[in-house]
C-alpha cells in the first residue's frame, strides 16, 4: 500500500511539484512549506470525504474552476517586474490548492472504496512527501547554474507558471469540454 500511496502523490503532485520550481521563492519557504502541505493535505481530505460521500454526485468538469484562479493570479498580477511580497500569506496555498484541484477527480474515487485506516495512512504520507518536495525545490534551487536561471525568469516565469498551470487544470479537469457541450446545446435551441 505505502508504494501505491506514493507512486500516487507523485504522480499527482508532478505539475505542482514544477510549478514550485518557479515560484517558491516569492514567499518566504516556511510559509511556503505551511502552504503547500496544508493545500496537499486539504485536497487529499476534501477527496476523501466526498469520496466516502458524495461519490457520485460531484462531476469531474466542476474542479476546473479552479483553474480559472490560477489564470486571474497570471493575468491581475499587483506587478510587472518585481516579485510578489514575501508576506502574502496565503498566495501559496491557493495556487496549490487550485493546480491540485484536478486530483479530485482522482481522490475521490480511490478515498471512495478506502477504509478509515487507509486514508489516515495515505494523510500521513501525503504531509511528510509534501514536506520532502518543498524540502528537494529548496535544494535544486540553491544550484547556481538554476538561480541564475530562475533569477532571470521569475517575474515571466511566475506568471506563465500560474497561466500554464490555469489553463492546465481547466483542460484535464473536463471543465473546457463541459463548456463547450453547454455552449454547443445553447446554439441548437
Amino acid at each position: 500500500m505505502l508504494l501505491a500511496i506514493l507512486s500516487v502523490f507523485v504522480g499527482v503532485n508532478l505539475d505542482t511539484f514544477i510549478f514550485l520550481l518557479l515560484t517558491l521563492d516569492q514567499t518566504k519557504w516556511v510559509t511556503s512549506l505551511i502552504e503547500v502541505v496544508l493545500a496537499n493535505e486539504t485536497l487529499w481530505l476534501a477527496g476523501a470525504i466526498l469520496g466516502i460521500t458524495l461519490i457520485d454526485l460531484l462531476p469531474n468538469w466542476m474542479t476546473g474552476f479552479l483553474g480559472i484562479w490560477l489564470l486571474i493570479l497570471a493575468i491581475c498580477s499587483t506587478s510587472t517586474t518585481q516579485p510578489i511580497k514575501k508576506n502574502h500569506r496565503g498566495q501559496m496555498f491557493l495556487a496549490c490548492l487550485a493546480l491540485g484541484g484536478d486530483n479530485l477527480a482522482f481522490f475521490v474515487p480511490w478515498a471512495g472504496v478506502m477504509k478509515i485506516n487507509q486514508i489516515e495512512l495515505v494523510t500521513v504520507v501525503f504531509g511528510l512527501m509534501s514536506i520532502l518536495m518543498v524540502g528537494l525545490i529548496i535544494i535544486i534551487r540553491r544550484l547556481p547554474l538554476f538561480a541564475k536561471v530562475v533569477e532571470q525568469l521569475a517575474v515571466k516565469g511566475t506568471r506563465w507558471g500560474y497561466g500554464i498551470a490555469g489553463l492546465y487544470v481547466i483542460w484535464m479537469s473536463g471543465f473546457a469540454s463541459h463548456l463547450w457541450s453547454l455552449i454547443n446545446r445553447s446554439l441548437m435551441f
